[in-house]
């Protein structure tokens, strides 16, 4: 997609998101890939389609949610 242009009314591309985001598009990806968060819809052609209040609040959910790997006193998992 050219330089300025947006992907149309409604919901946002991945793009797009990512840049209102502040992070990249293939972070998006592998959080979705990760289940970590959801489209609001898809085009017939499979690509993601976003809002970006509900993206936001999927990933402070996610963030949340987080628990780190549990470590033993020697540091392995």
């Amino acid at each position: 997609m050219p330089e300025g242009q947006g992907c149309g009314t409604g919901p946002s591309c991945t793009g797009e998101l990512a840049r209102a985001l502040g992070i990249t598009a293939r972070t998006l990806q592998r959080y979705r890939r990760e289940g970590l968060i959801t489209p609001a819809s898809e085009t017939v052609s499979g690509r993601a389609r976003w809002v970006e209040e509900d993206v936001r609040e999927q990933i402070r959910k996610a963030r949340q949610d987080y628990r780190p790997p549990q470590r033993d006193k020697d540091g392995a998992e």
